[in-house]
């Protein structure tokens, strides 16, 4: 069920965004660069959820994610200018897309790291997309080989 409210929460977003860059119907009190910057990094986050739902693979989903936003952040504005009336295409758009994009994966990776830290040892994580599956993890693996070895040396 969790699956179902990731798609309606993405396209709803990208619905939202496409309104507001298209028509301009809200104007919000916030600068235009800021607002490209809030938008692709919500949309980036909310892709990443659902990709980490519906593929097996954390790296994949996590691939996946970062490069869709490469390519939307660049043809979205291509699009706008395109399409939209009295709208042109703007590099600074572009810039803050990319920066809005990559800021959120970076505070999304450090929230998935900080989850990680939390499952060794009997720990129980939030589960779902930001929770890592062992075989997705190599610094599991070595924690694991690490504890075996400091476990199995001779005591004085």
């Amino acid at each position: 069920m969790r699956r179902v409210y990731f798609v309606i929460a993405l396209c709803g977003w990208a619905v939202l965004m496409a309104v507001q860059g298209f028509t301009g119907l809200v104007r919000l009190p916030i600068n235009d660069k800021a607002e490209h910057f809030i938008e692709f990094g919500v949309l980036g986050v909310l892709l990443l959820a659902n990709l980490c739902e519906f593929l097996s693979s954390r790296r994949l989903a996590w691939t996946a994610a970062i490069a869709a936003m490469a390519v939307a952040c660049i043809v979205s504005e291509v699009v706008q200018a395109m399409l939209a009336k009295g709208r042109s295409f703007q590099w600074g758009d572009v810039v803050a897309n990319y920066l809005g994009a990559a800021f959120f994966f970076f505070v999304a990776w450090m929230a998935y790291k900080r989850n990680c830290a939390g499952l060794g040892a009997g720990g129980s994580g939030a589960g779902g997309w930001a929770q890592a599956p062992a075989e997705d993890s190599d610094d599991d693996e070595l924690d694991v080989e690490l504890d075996e070895i400091i476990v199995a040396l001779p005591r004085r």
